[in-house]
C-alpha cells in the first residue's frame, strides 16, 4: 500500500493528522513524501467533493499555527493588580528639595521591585509551556511543501480521469477486439468466394465444352443420315428401273408367243 493509500485510509478512519505523522514516520517514510502525500490527499478530496476533515489543516497556514499564542489571565495573576494605574493623592506640604529626592528613589524602586519581579517569575512557566507547545509545531514545519502545488494538482487529476476513463477504455478494447475478429473473419469469408467463384466459373466452361461436343455431334449425325438417305435413294431407283425393266422384258416375251 503507498503513503497517499494509507494517508487515505486513516483520514477516512478519523485519525488526526500529527497521529498520522507520528505513524509514518515509524514506518521510516521521508518528511517530503510524508508532506507530499498529505497534500495530495487534500487535493483528491477536493476533487471527488468530499468535506475535509476537521483535525487537517491546510500546509499553507504552517505560519499561522507558529504564532505564539495570546498570554491567558492565568499566567499573570499578579501583575494585573500591579499593572492597574494608580491613583496618588496631591502633596499639600511643601518639601525641600533634600527630603523630596529620597522619598521618590526609595517608591521608584519599590514600584520597580513589585511590578517586575512578580511578572518576571511568573513568565518562566508559560515559556516553559509555551517552549513544549511550540516543539511539535516546529516540527510539523519540516513538512511543509517546498515546491508548487501545480505538479500534484496535475497528477491528483490526471489519476482522476483515468479512473473513469477505465469503462470507456474497456469498451473501446472491446470494441477493438470485435473488430480484428470480424476482419479475420471477413476475410475468410472473401476467400471462400473467391473459391466459391472460381468453381463456377470452371462449371460454365465444362458445360460450355460439353454444349459445344454436343453440337458437333450432332453436325456429324446429321451428315451420315444426309448420306444414309443419298445411298437409300440410289438403292431404290436402281431396283425401280430393273423392276421396270422386268416387266417390259415379260410383255415383249408373251406378245412373241
Amino acid at each position: 500500500m503507498g503513503v497517499l493509500d494509507q494517508v487515505t485510509q486513516m483520514r477516512n478512519q478519523g485519525i488526526p493528522e500529527q497521529d498520522i505523522i507520528h505513524n509514518l514516520q515509524e514506518q521510516g517514510v521521508s518528511p517530503k513524501a510524508i508532506s507530499d502525500a498529505l497534500n495530495q490527499s487534500q487535493i483528491k478530496n477536493a476533487v471527488y467533493g468530499q468535506e475535509n476533515l476537521e483535525e487537517y489543516q491546510p500546509s499553507i497556514n504552517n505560519q499561522e499555527m507558529n504564532a505564539p499564542e495570546p498570554i491567558s489571565e492565568e499566567y499573570y495573576p499578579q501583575n494585573q493588580e500591579s499593572q492597574k494605574p494608580r491613583s496618588y493623592a496631591p502633596y499639600t506640604q511643601e518639601y525641600s528639595d533634600q527630603e523630596y529626592a529620597p522619598q521618590n528613589q526609595n517608591y521608584d524602586q519599590a514600584y520597580e521591585q513589585e511590578n517586575y519581579q512578580p511578572g518576571y517569575g511568573n513568565q518562566e512557566p508559560y515559556q516553559q509551556d509555551y517552549d513544549r507547545q511550540e516543539a511539535p509545531q516546529q516540527g510539523y514545519d519540516t513538512y511543509a511543501p517546498e515546491e508548487n502545488y501545480s505538479d500534484s494538482i496535475i497528477e491528483i487529476s490526471e489519476q482522476v480521469f483515468s479512473e473513469k476513463m477505465k469503462k470507456t477504455q474497456k469498451k473501446l478494447d472491446e470494441l477493438t477486439e470485435f473488430k480484428t475478429l470480424a476482419e479475420t473473419k471477413i476475410q475468410h469469408l472473401e476467400i471462400s468466394l473467391k473459391k466459391i467463384e472460381n468453381i463456377i466459373d470452371k462449371l460454365q466452361i465444362a458445360i460450355l465444352e460439353k454444349i459445344g461436343s454436343y453440337g458437333q455431334n450432332l453436325s456429324s449425325i446429321k451428315k451420315e443420315m444426309s448420306m444414309m438417305q443419298d445411298s437409300f435413294r440410289k438403292v431404290a431407283t436402281k431396283k425401280h428401273t430393273m423392276h421396270s425393266e422386268s416387266k417390259t422384258s415379260k410383255k415383249k416375251t408373251s406378245k412373241r408367243k
